[in-house]
């Protein structure tokens, strides 16, 4: 930056462009965490002043019961056209101090410029987790319009919005004339429910959770008090299932149960039991792959579930960071290795990599 920071920051002031935007609404039972009061119908102000290797920042603090998942992030990014490449990060925020604490993600993603409709970012595979307040920021890699917008209600927060510049560090927002809360936004989930989703898609599929249907289906559980049994049966009923196990027998079919959750076969008195279950039409499939998943309390069995969803989360982060998801049987191929051998969970996260790159 050839100019001082401040010079620079007193070019952000005047308004480039007031625009009334409808803002984004949050996917089911997620929250929307942000300090603006930016709503439908009220204008926004497109800010100039930053340039390349500078961010502007939000304060955020989420409701719990902690971890909880950051599944998104929402800012508006306009007042000229264009492509531009931003990167996200996120920082623990727990001391309350101007400086964050340590980064807990970073990412580039290119942004195209608009004036009416807040960018979203999808983090729903990435495995972002916060226990506490947390701060969201925006880095530019460029100078200039297009940026990040501010609220226009006349007021800004305090202690809630940051710029780090170059050559000042971190400091509030407010200490440098700015006048409105930036609209920078996160979407987060309970944790709970995502990573009980992403075990029950690996015992019922045998494969890791697409970012979309991790992300509705945690939703559902949310929705029924964090229950998969409120689920399960609308889970297990789906064109993926009928396609593949529709023509197994029942001993196929909880063999097949037990070997995508345990990766074992079932013991005989447990396969009879369950066969006959199914014949006397007391259980379900989706209610015995539930027992599966709660009876694997001792390893080794416990063990070779926590390294399929180790796997898993892995596969559902690369494809929610732009890596295709492939055909049904590429995510079951990326678990079909995975034991309790801590080794076959670094080959099938090499695997994942060669796929989708580092």
């Amino acid at each position: 930056m050839t100019t001082p920071y401040r010079l620079s920051l007193r070019c952000l002031l005047p308004l480039l462009l007031l625009v009334c935007l409808v803002p984004t609404a949050a996917r089911s039972q997620e929250t929307i965490l942000k300090n603006d009061g930016f709503a439908a119908g009220r204008s926004a102000a497109f800010q100039s002043g930053f340039v390349a290797g500078e961010t502007g920042a939000v304060r955020l603090t989420p409701p719990g019961p902690f971890p909880m998942t950051v599944t998104g992030v929402q800012f508006l990014f306009g007042g000229a056209t264009g492509t531009r490449t931003v990167t996200l990060r996120i920082w623990n925020d727990s001391a309350g101090t101007a400086a964050p604490g340590a980064e807990i993600y970073s990412g580039d993603f290119q942004v195209t410029a608009t004036d009416n409709a807040l960018q979203e970012i999808d983090l729903s595979g990435s495995g972002v987790q916060v226990s506490g307040v947390f701060r969201v920021g925006i880095e530019f890699q460029h100078a200039g319009a297009p940026s990040i917008a501010g609220d226009t209600k006349g007021f800004i927060t305090a202690g809630r919005n940051f710029i780090d510049g170059m050559g000042l560090g971190w400091v509030d927002a407010a200490t440098l004339g700015v006048t409105g809360d930036w609209i920078i936004r996160a979407v987060v989930g309970a944790t709970y429910s995502r990573n009980y989703v992403q075990k029950a898609y690996a015992a019922y599929y045998g494969r890791p959770a697409d970012p979309g249907g991790q992300r509705y289906w945690a939703g559902r559980m949310d929705a029924e008090g964090q229950s998969l049994n409120a689920i399960i049966g609308a889970f297990g009923y789906s064109d993926e299932f009928n396609r593949r196990y529709g023509g197994l027998s029942f001993t196929q079919l909880v063999t097949k149960i037990y070997q995508q959750t345990l990766g074992r076969d079932p013991e005989q008195g447990g396969l009879d039991y369950y066969v006959g279950e199914l014949l006397a039409g007391r259980r379900t499939l989706q209610s015995i792959t539930l027992d599966v998943l709660n009876g694997a309390t001792t390893a080794p069995d416990s063990t070779v579930v926590s390294n399929k969803l180790d796997v898993a989360a892995y596969y559902t982060a690369k494809v929610a960071a732009g890596c295709p998801y492939g055909a049904e049987q590429d995510g079951v191929n990326s678990l079909g290795g995975v034991t309790a051998i801590s080794a076959t969970v670094t080959a099938a996260k090499a695997a994942i990599n060669t796929r989708c790159g580092p």
